[in-house]
C-alpha cells in the first residue's frame, strides 16, 4: 500500500529491514517481494530501498528528519531506479498525542506526495503499546498519471508487544478510502480503492 494505492491488489508482501545508527543519522536498507514467487515461476514485483535519514529536534515538542532514499525496483522481466527526497515534521501535542506532516519528492515521477496525520499511543504497562493514527494523502505529481490533490484518507491500528530486552513483535490494520477516484480519466487512480490491509512483523535490537 502506498500513495493510496493498493498496489498488490489482492497480493501480499515480504519484507525485511535493518537499522544503523550514528549520532542523528540512520541508515535503513529495505527489501521486499510480493508473496507471487511462492505460487508460481514468475519473477513477480521486488523492491530494494536504501534510506538515509538526518534527525533533529529543534524544539522541545517538534522534531525534524530529512532524508534521501534510492529505490530499486523490478516487475517482471523490467526494472526500475528512482531517487527521492523527505522532510518529514512530528509535533508532540499533548500526553502521547502527536500531529505530523511528510512531503516526499520523487525525482523520476518530477512530483511530490504529502501526508498529514493525527496519531494517539495507548500504553498498556512496560511491554505493550498501540497506536491508532489518521491520515489524508495529497497527491502533486507524485502519481504521475494519476489525478493530483487530495486522494486518499486512512485509518490504521497498530500494536507492539515486547517480548524481552531484544524482541518485539508488532501487528497492525489499516483501512484506506479513495478521495475522487476516476480511473476512466486517471490511469493511476486504478488502484485507488476502498480496502483493508493488514501486516505482522518481528523485530530485534542489538
Amino acid at each position: 500500500m502506498s500513495e493510496g494505492r493498493d498496489n498488490l491488489s489482492g497480493s501480499g508482501i515480504l519484507s525485511a529491514s535493518t537499522e544503523l545508527h550514528y549520532k542523528n543519522i540512520n541508515i535503513v536498507p529495505w527489501f521486499a517481494e510480493d508473496t507471487n514467487f511462492m505460487e508460481s515461476t514468475s519473477a513477480g514485483y521486488s523492491e530494494f530501498n536504501l534510506n538515509v535519514v538526518y534527525s533533529s529536534k529543534p524544539l522541545g515538542n517538534l522534531e525534524l528528519f530529512i532524508g534521501y532514499t534510492y529505490i530499486h525496483a523490478r516487475d517482471s522481466d523490467s526494472s526500475s531506479n528512482d531517487n527521492e527526497i523527505s522532510l518529514d515534521l512530528v509535533y508532540l501535542l499533548h500526553d502521547l498525542l502527536q500531529i505530523s506532516s511528510g512531503i516526499y519528492y520523487s525525482f523520476d515521477a518530477g512530483g511530490a506526495f504529502t501526508e498529514i496525520a493525527v496519531s494517539k499511543d495507548i500504553l498498556f504497562g512496560n511491554a505493550l503499546s498501540i497506536n491508532i493514527r489518521a491520515t489524508i494523502g495529497v497527491n502533486a505529481g507524485y502519481v504521475a498519471d494519476g489525478h493530483n490533490g487530495v486522494n486518499h484518507n486512512q485509518l490504521l491500528a497498530s500494536a507492539s508487544y515486547t517480548a524481552n530486552k531484544a524482541m518485539a513483535l508488532h501487528t497492525y490494520i489499516g483501512y484506506n478510502q479513495a478521495i475522487n477516484q476516476d480511473s476512466s480519466r486517471y490511469t493511476g487512480d486504478e488502484f485507488l480503492d476502498d480496502f483493508f490491509w493488514v501486516g505482522f512483523g518481528i523485530s530485534s535490537q542489538l
